[in-house]
């Protein structure tokens, strides 16, 4: 009976010790990235909620809270709801005003509201962000993704020489 009891005590503390660990929540980041896949697999009610339910948590910095606007933004669009879409893409702007893939998404979004001044200019504004973060990640050493926002920036803007120039070093 003393070996019994002595089992359960140990069996008690190591599940005591260790259950937490086990029933650990993932970090609302990783919560975010599992909800913006739930939307790419083309569950975007669902992943509008879930991204919802993470912005309203209070617990994204400002980088992660600046993707969930966007990435809900575009579970909206897709589900062509362009008000709710274009709130989400501001709030995402306003948040982080140098992130080129709000501007570029919103973009889109005119395009699809049949306002072509209006993307032009969220075009153009992206191009000047990927163009710019691309010369910050040349600066840290980062060429790969320096030649992916100079590219990006070259999408938009194809006669670009600076870009064009940059890029060409980058790939050095």
């Amino acid at each position: 009976m003393k070996a019994l009891c002595a089992f359960f005590s140990i069996l008690f503390f190591l599940v005591s010790v260790h259950a937490p660990l086990a029933l650990a929540q993932p970090s609302p980041t990783e919560q975010l990235q599992v909800a913006i896949e739930t939307g790419k697999r083309g569950a975007y009610e669902l992943a509008t909620r879930l991204i919802t339910d993470i912005i309203d948590s209070g617990e994204l910095n400002s980088s992660a809270l600046t993707m969930a606007y966007n990435g809900r933004a575009l579970m909206w669009l897709e589900r062509g709801m362009l008000q709710e879409a274009f709130d989400d893409f501001n709030s995402a702007i306003r948040i982080s005003p140098g992130d080129p893939d709000a501007y570029y998404n919103r973009a889109d979004a005119w395009t699809i509201a049949g306002e072509p001044d209006k993307a032009k200019a969220d075009f153009e504004t992206a191009a000047d962000a990927f163009f710019n973060r691309g010369n910050g990640w040349f600066d840290m050493g980062e060429y790969e993704r320096a030649i992916y926002d100079y590219t990006k920036s070259l999408e938009l803007r194809p006669n670009d020489g600076d870009a064009y120039l940059y890029r060409g070093i980058a790939y050095k």
